[in-house]
């Protein structure tokens, strides 16, 4: 699958990609989406969360909802995002394949739970996060919300040992790959990436 080329401006590389995204033959997108599923499930990090977060695809991404329910079924808490104001932290609200789900004011499906029921960003084991861009050393570009920088701020911590803390693992089709994002300083890092056609990290 042919990438887009990417423009100098990250505003535009974002604009860019989404709509490339968006293109993306349905066929296509189910089967890669699956192949990324089956690479996720095979990672030991994957394999020893108790807790899980996933998330509700939309504007075209990779989908892992697939993972999701793999996770359900082996006895996983499984957790999706949360917006609960611009400039604030995600939280994460539980999930099941048989969850009520309501449309939030982005028009973006999510648990109808109760809040008391959500979940800080630390109290998860493996984060399958969302990317509208990325690069081989696993920099990652967002919607530009800052959401997921600021809700795993935490990860920055000097005393925090990525390797038995939350695991930030990006989950896009290869097409969404760029040659570099400079980071910013409050950018997190992802642990790494996983594409229909390899894994970055």
């Amino acid at each position: 699958m042919a990438k887009p080329k990417q423009p100098a401006d990250p505003k535009l590389a974002r604009q860019t990609i989404r709509q490339a995204r968006r293109k993306l033959p349905a066929p296509y997108r189910s089967a890669a989406s699956a192949k990324i599923c089956e690479a996720f499930a095979k990672l030991d990090a994957f394999e020893s969360a108790s807790s899980v977060a996933g998330f509700l695809a939309f504007d075209g991404e990779a989908d892992p909802l697939g993972l999701m329910i793999n996770a359900f079924t082996l006895g996983k808490d499984v957790f999706v995002p949360m917006v609960i104001e611009k400039s604030k932290p995600l939280m994460f609200a539980p999930w099941t394949p048989t969850t009520s789900m309501k449309k939030n004011r982005f028009g973006i499906l999510e648990p109808d739970v109760p809040a008391d029921q959500y979940v800080a960003g630390e109290a998860l084991d493996f984060v399958v996060t969302p990317l509208v861009a990325f690069d081989a050393n696993c920099h990652r570009i967002g919607v530009g919300g800052g959401f997921y920088d600021r809700t795993f701020a935490h990860l920055h911590s000097p005393k925090s040992d990525r390797s038995h803390s939350t695991q930030m693992v990006g989950f896009a089709f290869e097409m969404q790959r760029v040659d570099r994002i400079e980071p910013q300083e409050w950018d997190v890092k992802l642990d790494s990436v996983i594409t229909e056609y390899k894994q970055y990290s």
